[in-house]
């Protein structure tokens, strides 16, 4: 598969947006502040995903988007460098039905990939983040 126009709209088919993610110190006083905002049933359960060594919830924002609220255990974590480094707002997840087309396809348009997991906080399905050439995060999550 190329990188070319005729597959765009493929590939905006295939993708459907999921989350924002953002990175917190506390998440439970996050799930607090969001549910002043959007009410108490806005929040998922909390989550811990092993592999990334984080502690995860969802906010529904509408229209079937998510606010992923990110909270690293500790500096072993992945995302800890970057939560140090003032980083809240850092990825854009999608979820797809063909994980290894859309996988694919993205390398193709020289997208740079990070290992696939499997993620507690999607039953565990796989997912892996990749780099965009101009350096952009985002998340694949097989639906």
């Amino acid at each position: 598969m190329n990188c070319v126009k005729e597959f765009q709209v493929n590939l905006t088919k295939m993708l459907e947006l999921h989350h924002i993610g953002n990175l917190v110190d506390d998440i439970d006083s996050a799930i607090e502040t969001y549910k002043l905002l959007f009410g108490n049933d806005c929040a998922s359960d909390k989550v811990f995903v092993a592999t990334q060594g984080v502690y995860v919830c969802f906010i529904d924002i509408g229209k079937s988007v998510f606010l992923e609220l990110i909270q690293p255990i500790d500096d072993s974590s992945l995302v800890y460098k970057m939560k140090k480094k003032g980083i809240t707002y850092y990825h854009v997840a999608y979820k797809t039905k063909d994980f290894n087309a859309a996988s694919e396809y993205l390398i193709s348009c020289n997208y740079k990939t990070l290992n696939v997991f499997y993620s507690e906080a999607f039953e565990n399905k796989r997912c892996q983040f990749m780099f965009s050439p101009e350096g952009s995060m985002i998340e694949l999550i097989e639906d």
